[in-house]
Parts: C-alpha cells; structure tokens; sequence
C-alpha cells in the first residue's frame, strides 16, 4: 500500500476484528511490520499481538498450553528479528496486560535487545525497553 492512511486503515480494521485473531494472522502482522514501518503503526501492531497472546493463555486448560507455548515462543523469535520494528514488537507487545504479564516472556524478550544485540543503541529499541520496565512497575 502506498499510502500510509491505507495502513491505519488496515490497522484499525485489524483492531475491530481482533477478537477473531489467531496465531495464523502473526505473519501478516509481521508483514505489516515491516512494511512502511513507523512507531506509531508499529504500536498499534504491538497491542494486537498482545490480543493475540492473552487469547491464547486463555486456551491454556482446554489445548494444554499449547496454542499459548507457540504464540509466546514465536514472539521470543520475534524478540532477535533482523528488523528493530519486529523486536519492538516481541518487547512492547504486553503492556497492556499489566498484572497478566509473562515476566519470563517480558524479560527474555529484553535480554535479547540489550548490550550484545545489533540494535543495543536504537532508540526505539530503547524506549521499548523503557516502556517494559515502567509500565510493570506500576503493577
């Protein structure tokens, strides 16, 4: 899509139909990441695979964890992506899950992004990291 408004547009249709969201939709989710990235759609992403990931624990009792242990471990492979947006993505996605946050989860995903990554000075990687850590304490 050439035009950015196409991809709010895209993203607030995505976020009317979050509820039917399921592992499947990651990739284009990540496609969609990638394309024409920017904070502010790449937040917007981030809080869908959030959805994505709650609506997964949920299943924890009826799959044996399954369907959240695929999710959570494709969001750590998300969290060393050749792109920033992506790891953005795999540290941002739970902050809108306050107390439901998976701290192991949360704490790999910043492990990953610190000294030692490729991105260790990239401010949006940074402000992730940031953003983790202040929106958890509060909890």
């Amino acid at each position: 899509m050439p035009e950015r408004e196409f991809q709010y547009l895209a993203i607030d249709y995505l976020h009317q139909m979050k509820k039917w969201l399921t592992f499947a939709d990651l990739a284009k989710i990540k496609k969609l990441t990638i394309s024409k990235s920017w904070w502010d759609t790449v937040d917007s992403l981030d809080e869908l695979v959030g959805f994505i990931l709650m609506a997964s624990r949920a299943k924890l009792v009826e799959d044996e964890g399954l369907a959240y242990e695929r999710v959570s471990q494709l969001v750590k492979e998300w969290a060393q992506d050749e792109n920033f947006w992506v790891r953005r993505i795999a540290i941002d996605c739970q902050l809108s899950l306050k107390e439901k946050t998976d701290l192991e989860l949360l704490s790999y995903n910043i492990e990953q992004n610190l000294a030692h990554s490729p991105f260790a000075d990239e401010f949006f990687i940074n402000k992730a990291i940031w953003l983790g850590f202040a929106r958890f304490s509060k909890n």
